[in-house]
């Protein structure tokens, strides 16, 4: 601001000397007039050097709303409009994978089961993007992919040689004896070439009555484990089998194995894995470990590096009223740092605590012909993920289950709440009490806010006949809310995992269903609140994963994590970290942690944009 300053030399206040006689005239301009008077003018403000904003910064304060709530039917089905009709031909096992890098969200598939004689193959859909007319649609370059004949029972996609694409790593079991173990590395274009199979153990464990047995690979967590920037990866076992013997041969350890970043592997020894109960009941069980049915990576602790999940499955007891063999018991593998696992899932209460049909209640000892067997017993696990269901900031646990009604008591779907570091046991069982319902076969749980209101909403694929697709809607008092199949648009028998992606890039999460020939769903209210979208460009993992974004909302802190695949045989959802902001005009302390631990604040965000983050480099709005 320049002031004036008016001196009247007649008073005396200001007198005219040789340079040097006063200090205030040398550093002023002064300007007399034709009546005597002297202006005397300063500058005591620098000019404004403030940067200009981004395009994607938000301009003054967040302004704050409810959330609109959402319009029935919440989905339409899409699946002829874009082209996937009769497009994956008994389509079970789905992923969701940038194939070309051209940043849309394209499909990989493999079916569940085959005829005899046949293998599971994977197909290949990319996102084509809008035609002429403006309709999206996908196109099948199976072909192209390389992968054409991959015979694989699990897949899970991550970049595992830092080249910034997105990589695959196939596991077998007996149904896939001509498919390959390891990584098939992606050329950029969406041409997978296999990689020499250096240092993993043979996929198979030996002979029995002329059969090869095989290793059941049912959960994959490619991550990196150690920290050093490079993708390392975790199998999950389930019981082995033979082409004539499914599942009929005990569970072999897990593995765990660190990667180089060319495809080649180095075994990583993991704690004892047979279950203390399981050799209390059954010494000669030594050296059987759990059965693995699903798994999910995430830093739960948040200390900075990943730690495993494994939902475990094993029937509580093979036949009624037989005596437990505990291979259900889930881990909870806490990283302590180094490659370095510490089982954590009894003390913080996730291993196998809670049962019971119509309510959670924990299973007590079972007495059966004099002997006591110790509970808990439960434990059928299939899909699991890791979601901040409450948004206080760190991360909670669903855990799909079957079960099995002629027990006397049966597993259902758990919500496991993280109550924080210095709480023990640090998980608190909810579902009931939040309000999900009970049923018989509750196998892939999803988190995935489908309205926009920033909290996460919960749905759950089942598998038995007369089963249907259930929706539920997380509410302000962050219970749910069960939609009925009117109202979600989704009335479905026996239905497949689902996989949550953006098709048609409006900012909403849509979702593909592994069902028949596979279907597409539009989500068809996530535009009527804000969002936030971000893709994550780290220095190593290239793909991010491990990354960890918050912001804050009305309604609190959320959290996501960037992951290479997580649940039952592997579902995988969009890489692109999506939030909703409901009727907030942006999101405040955005925060990226990336995987090595360095941390990038980019503030208060405007709604509605999508922005391309490279770690040290570009904030770019895309």
């Amino acid at each position: 601001m320049r002031w004036i300053v008016v001196v009247l030399l007649a008073l005396g206040l200001v007198a005219c000397g040789s340079d040097g006689d006063n200090g205030v005239a040398d550093t002023l301009d002064t300007v007399a007039d034709d009546t005597g008077a002297v202006d005397v003018a300063v500058d005591t403000e620098p000019a404004d050097t403030t940067p200009p904003l981004e395009p994607w910064q938000h301009d003054g304060p967040i302004m704050t709303a409810a959330a609109v709530a959402p319009v029935a039917p919440y989905f339409t089905e899409v699946t002829d409009a874009v082209g996937l009709t009769d497009f994956f031909p008994g389509v079970g096992r789905v992923q969701v994978v940038d194939l070309d890098g051209d940043g849309r969200d394209d499909l990989a598939m493999r079916p569940t089961t085959v005829a005899e004689g046949e293998q599971l193959l994977p197909r290949f859909a990319r996102n084509a993007g809008a035609d002429g007319d403006g309709q999206i649609h996908f196109e099948d370059v199976t072909a192209a992919s390389g992968m054409a004949d991959a015979a694989a029972t699990t897949m899970v996609f991550g970049d595992i040689d830092n080249d910034g694409d997105q990589d695959a790593f196939t596991a077998l079991s007996f149904r896939t004896p001509t498919g390959k173990l390891g990584a098939w590395l992606n050329d950029g274009a969406g041409h997978f070439t296999y990689a020499a199979n250096v240092g993993m153990l043979p996929a198979t464990l030996g002979v029995s009555q002329g059969n090869t047995i095989y290793k059941e690979a049912a959960g994959l967590g490619l991550a990196d484990f150690d920290g050093d920037g490079v993708l390392d990866v975790y199998l999950g076992h389930w019981y082995s089998g033979s082409p004539t013997t499914d599942g009929q041969y005990l569970p072999p350890d897990d593995e765990l194995y660190k990667g180089d970043g060319a495809g080649n592997w180095s075994f990583v020894t993991l704690p004892e894995q047979t279950d203390p109960k399981t050799l209390e009941v059954h010494p000669s069980y030594v050296g059987v470990s759990r059965a693995a049915y699903g798994l999910a990576v995430a830093d739960y602790d948040d200390d900075g590096d990943l730690d495993i999940f494994v939902n475990n499955y094993g029937a509580g007891r093979p036949a009624l009223d037989s005596e437990p063999s505990y291979f259900e018991q889930n881990f909870l593998w806490r990283n302590d740092g180094a490659m370095t696992f510490v089982d954590a899932a009894g003390p913080e209460q996730v291993d196998a605590t809670a049962r019971g049909i119509g309510g959670v209640q924990k299973e007590s000892p079972v007495i059966m012909d004099g002997v006591t067997y110790p509970g808990p017993i439960g434990g059928n696990g299939f899909g699991c993920q890791w979601g901040d269901l409450d948004n206080d900031g760190d991360l909670d646990l669903a855990i799909g289950t079957i079960a099995h009604p002629d027990y006397p008591q049966s597993d259902r779907t758990l919500l496991h709440y993280n109550q924080g570091a210095g709480v023990t046991p640090r998980f608190t069982e909810e579902s009931a009490a939040r309000g999900l319902e009970y049923y018989e076969d509750e196998l892939h749980p999803a988190l995935v806010d489908v309205d926009g209101d920033g909290r996460l909403d919960f749905a759950m694929s089942r598998l038995r006949g007369g089963s249907k697709w259930e929706f539920y809607f997380q509410q302000a008092d962050q219970n749910f809310h069960k939609a009925t199949w009117a109202e979600s648009g989704v009335d479905i028998e026996r239905p497949g995992p689902t996989v949550w992606l953006d098709y048609d890039g409006d900012g909403d999460l849509d979702f593909f269903m592994g069902q028949a020939s596979g279907r597409l769903f539009r989500n068809n209210n996530g535009q009527q609140n804000h969002w936030l979208v971000l893709r994550l460009v780290a220095t190593a993992p290239k793909d991010a994963t491990g990354a960890r974004v918050t912001l804050v909302t009305s309604v609190g802190t959320q959290t996501r994590e960037v992951t290479s695949g997580h649940g039952h045989y592997n579902t995988q959802f969009t890489r692109n970290v999506h939030f909703g902001l409901g009727g907030d005009s942006g999101a405040a302390d955005v925060t990226i942690r990336w995987p090595n631990g360095e941390v990038q604040t980019l503030g208060a965000v405007k709604a509605d944009v999508t922005l391309r983050v490279t770690q040290g480099g570009a904030v770019e709005l895309l």
